[in-house]
């Protein structure tokens, strides 16, 4: 079993596991893409080959992404 991240557009949409990719994505009709060591969270983004976390909710909009994908508070 493999884990897939569900893509929109570069929108994660959900999380599912299925036995291949061409499964994954016959079942659900979008794009799918697997993952194993880069974690994929719904409400994130797939930017050029990467997974991007989605912002927590109670951070505000001044929270900036830094070079290596991490969310960052204000300076």
């Amino acid at each position: 079993m493999g884990k897939f991240a569900v893509i929109d557009g570069q929108d994660i949409i959900n999380i599912i596991e299925a036995e291949t990719l061409e499964v994954a994505q016959t079942a659900t009709g979008k794009t799918c893409i697997q993952f194993t060591n880069e974690p994929a969270g719904t409400g994130g983004t797939y930017v050029d080959g990467k997974f991007i976390p989605k912002k927590p909710d109670n951070w505000n909009e001044s929270w900036t992404l830094d070079e290596f994908d991490v969310w960052q508070p204000p300076r």
